[in-house]
């Protein structure tokens, strides 16, 4: 089954609308509370957890190796949940880092209308609040977001569904959503799980090699894990060794490819 996650300008408004969309589906609801349990799992203070989701991506340059690993925490975490499927996840900032997995619906919930322009035409439906996604750049939210720009949460166009819901009943939200999940295109397939795996063990890679560097950028295919991460000439042989004994005693990696970089990272990690 497809799994559903909402952002939204208000948070409250968001809360309510996913959490009455999984109860009408009977989906498990994940919120923040969930970081009360990650909490304790990973003797991470959850008012820390809490600040990394908030930090602005303004500060994504000089966020501290603790706030880049609790962020990454949240992300593991997050991810093994959504595995479970049927799930309506909200107030996590999933939609930022679940891409490309075809039955996970990305939803943005927008308090406000979009902003005018030629890449932001409008397509409604009879209810007069959904509308196509588009390119458009909204107003700030709380959330972090990318710093790279094709993954800017401001832009609407990286949703699969978009909703305003200025003077729309919360019930109309709701049923516009439960009837998205009904699209048989949107079941859970081998090659999506995958998908959502590879995403799970890039963040588990993460997780551990930010206990030693401060930062790292992680892809997985399959059971290969590639790295990108700052090393200095000096010794690079070595750290480069350290982190393939790192990440292939992670459960699920076969193979670990590392690529030293000289200078800054070519764009900002989560």
């Amino acid at each position: 089954m497809p799994v559903i996650i909402v952002a939204a300008d208000d948070y409250s408004e968001g809360r309510e609308i996913a959490e009455q969309t999984a109860a009408g589906l009977g989906y498990r609801f994940v919120d923040r509370e969930v970081l009360g349990g990650i909490s304790k799992t990973w003797n991470v203070s959850e008012k820390y957890l809490r600040k990394a989701l908030d930090e602005s991506a303004l500060l994504s340059d000089v966020l501290s190796k603790r706030s880049r690993r609790d962020r990454a925490i949240v992300q593991r975490e997050v991810l093994r949940l959504l595995l479970q499927d049927n799930v309506v996840c909200h107030g996590l900032c999933a939609h930022l880092y679940v891409l490309g997995v075809s039955h996970v619906i990305r939803v943005r919930l927008l308090s406000s209308p979009p902003l005018a322009g030629p890449d932001n035409r409008e397509d409604e439906a009879e209810t007069g609040c959904i509308e196509k996604a588009g390119k458009g750049d909204q107003k700030s939210c709380r959330y972090w977001s990318l710093k790279d720009p094709e993954s800017d949460q401001q832009d609407i166009g990286r949703y699969d569904l978009v909703i305003r819901t200025k003077g729309v009943p919360v019930s109309n939200a709701v049923q516009l959503l439960t009837e998205a999940v009904k699209d048989p295109k949107l079941r859970a397939n081998t090659y999506a799980l995958n998908c959502l795996k590879d995403l799970e063990l890039a963040a588990s890679v993460r997780v551990r090699l930010l206990e030693t560097f401060a930062n790292v950028n992680v892809e997985v295919n399959a059971a290969t894990v590639v790295v990108k991460t700052r090393l200095p000439k000096r010794n690079r042989n070595r750290e480069i060794e350290t982190i393939k004994k790192m990440v292939g005693d992670i459960s699920g990696v076969s193979y670990v490819e590392v690529h030293a970089l000289n200078g800054l990272l070519s764009k900002a990690l989560p």
